[in-house]
């Protein structure tokens, strides 16, 4: 969060210095770039992605979090919402 306030602060003059301390030619410089803005981007879209599906999978059919009712061992798999139903007895 601390870097994140600075970056969305500063980000524009940070960009520039960084540009301009690329040791490249110009279209060297333009295609690394180009290249590093796209896997940025990939990256933030994939966590999404992931932090979606996770979020997904946390929720149980009946609603609740298996976070808030966790299976507390093999006894309690036949009546555990979370479980899969090829574990229940």
């Amino acid at each position: 969060m601390y870097l994140l306030f600075f970056l969305l602060r500063d980000g524009a003059a940070v960009a520039r210095d960084l540009r301009a301390a690329i040791p490249l030619a110009p279209e060297a410089k333009a295609l690394l770039l180009e290249r590093f803005t796209t896997v940025i981007r990939a990256t933030v879209k994939g966590n999404i992605l992931v932090a979606t599906a996770q979020g997904a999978l946390a929720v149980s059919p009946s609603g609740s979090s298996a976070f808030t009712r966790p299976c507390s061992g093999p006894s309690s798999w036949p009546s555990c919402p979370c479980c899969p139903p090829s574990t229940r007895r």
